[in-house]
């Protein structure tokens, strides 16, 4: 198994003493990309969905173009499976989404086969500001250890800054929250 960083997937700034929703759904996808040396993209895939058993997927060359196939051997749970062919050449970088944002992605090369599992929990914390979307989250930048969320679910922010934060977790929705 990939052990994977974990990243901020997404991030949320609400002025204090405000409300909002954020709606997350289970739709997973895959798409591939790499980049010049100098950082900028030189290509990315279609996304592809990663459907229950359906998560083997293979980067391929043919002729000059890299594209990533859903191959038609299944797996297992929530396993993703990612193999890259040998004559690709040059490092890929694999990126998952989740509900239209990049839950995390990794770099791998040409003859390596990746394995990872999609995690089914969301986890919510407080962090500090400047933690941005894909960010690799270090311990020092969590401030509240994160708690697990659940779909429908709402989660409360209480505490301050000098006496700590925490989390109410309530098992109702709210309606009168700001759509993020």
């Amino acid at each position: 198994m990939l052990d994977i960083n974990t990243h901020a997937w997404m991030t949320a700034y609400i002025p204090i003493g405000s409300k909002a929703r954020l709606n997350i759904g289970e739709t997973y996808g895959i798409f591939i990309s790499y980049y010049s040396p100098g950082g900028n993209i030189l290509y990315e895939s279609d996304i592809m969905n990663i459907t229950d058993g359906e998560g083997v997927f293979k980067v391929i060359k043919s002729g000059q173009e890299i594209t990533l196939i859903q191959t038609s051997a299944s797996s297992v749970d929530n396993d993703i499976l990612v193999e890259v062919d040998k004559k690709v050449a040059r490092l890929v970088t694999v990126n998952i989404i989740r509900n239209k944002q990049v839950y995390f992605s990794f770099p791998t090369s040409p003859g390596n086969t990746q394995q990872f599992a999609l995690q089914e929990e969301l986890f919510i914390s407080k962090v500090r500001p400047e933690v941005m979307q894909g960010s690799v989250l270090e311990a020092r930048e969590i401030l509240i250890p994160p708690d697990v969320i659940q779909p429908g679910q709402t989660a409360i922010l209480t505490g301050t800054a000098n006496l700590g934060y925490d989390f109410i977790i309530r098992n109702e929705v709210y309606s009168d929250f700001i759509s993020l």
